[in-house]
């Protein structure tokens, strides 16, 4: 699995020199995003979501495949397990047929120690008393016919040493049937069990799927990563556009206090120049005395314009006579 995905972080400052505004790009080849979305290079908390946010993706899609990889590894502990066990139960039936073979061999070396002859009337009734022995063995398979019965019923129930020394070989060879029956059908079931197992581990694919899933698990991972980078974005342009707005409202208030300051401004020197002319033509005879009145008035208007003289730099009263 390889999920090689990146998302590059852009300032805006960078970013408005090219498009002025925010982009998201997704390439298909490389699988790399480049996110233009405000100035996002200090924002820790966001790195940090994004940080364990490809983080805990990654431990699903590893959860994903480790839980593929052990199920698959079971699988094959129990085809190895009945491998194995096949495999013990062969082994033991070999040794037992062996054992059988080394008790067929002493039989004839009996037969051959006492001088029967294979065709003699001695060796025919003790092949007839062996299928007896087998016969109430049920593993053996053999069957007696109604003649064979009759046959050893005219025997007799004398034997021969020759006869009693075959036949406990034999009923010691007729005991390991029964194992042999049963060890060459847990063999079969083995068998059929690994052939199963097989199957059924060809149709799933557990470790392909794992790994598709893995990766799709990694890709939505990047998509909500995405999702959140410009969702952050989004947030902080609304943010830097509330402050541009509010920042355009308080230049427009204090422009409007400025035209209002300028218009009192107008006003009062408007009154001042009314105040000049309506003065009394006798008190102009005394100069000193009318300069100081005016200069009195006028230092009275120029107060009340304090806040004029501060706010409107450059604006100032010729007062001189």
């Amino acid at each position: 699995m390889k999920i090689d995905q990146n998302i590059t972080f852009m300032a805006r400052t960078a970013q408005e020199n090219e498009n002025g505004g925010k982009e998201v790009k997704k390439g298909k080849e490389n699988s790399t995003q480049t996110i233009f979305a405000g100035s996002l290079q200090g924002d820790f908390s966001l790195q940090s979501r994004i940080q364990q946010k490809r983080e805990r993706a990654r431990k699903q899609a590893m959860k994903v495949v480790n839980d593929a990889w052990n199920g698959d590894r079971k699988i094959y502990e129990e085809i190895d397990k009945s491998n194995n066990h096949a495999k013990e139960l062969r082994q033991e039936n070999g040794e037992m047929r062996a054992e059988k073979n080394e008790i067929a061999q002493k039989m004839e070396q009996l037969r051959q120690a006492y001088g029967v002859d294979a065709d003699s009337e001695e060796q025919k009734q003790l092949e007839l008393l062996k299928k007896q022995q087998a016969s109430v063995n049920p593993y053996s398979g053999e069957q007696l016919t109604q003649e064979e019965w009759e046959q050893l019923s005219d025997m007799g129930l004398e034997r021969t040493e020759y006869q009693r020394r075959v036949l406990e070989l034999n009923k010691i060879s007729l005991s390991y049937e029964e194992k042999l029956y049963d060890n060459t059908k847990a063999i079969v079931e083995e068998n059929s069990v690994v052939r199963g197992v097989r199957g059924e581990r060809r149709k799933k694919h557990l470790m392909t799927d794992a790994q598709e899933d893995a990766e799709e698990i990694m890709e939505a991972a990047e998509d909500e990563i995405i999702g959140m980078v410009v969702d952050d974005a989004k947030e902080k342009l609304e943010e830097e556009k509330e402050e541009r707005e509010e920042e355009a409202a308080e230049i427009k208030e204090e422009k409007e206090k400025q035209e209002e300051l300028l218009e009192e401004r107008r006003e009062k020197e408007d009154v001042l120049e009314e105040l000049v002319e309506e003065l009394p033509m006798d008190k102009l005879a005394d100069m000193d005395q009318a300069m100081t009145e005016v200069k009195r008035q006028i230092q009275n208007i120029l107060n009340e314009m304090t806040l004029v003289t501060e706010d409107i730099k450059g604006s100032q009263v010729d007062v001189g006579i």
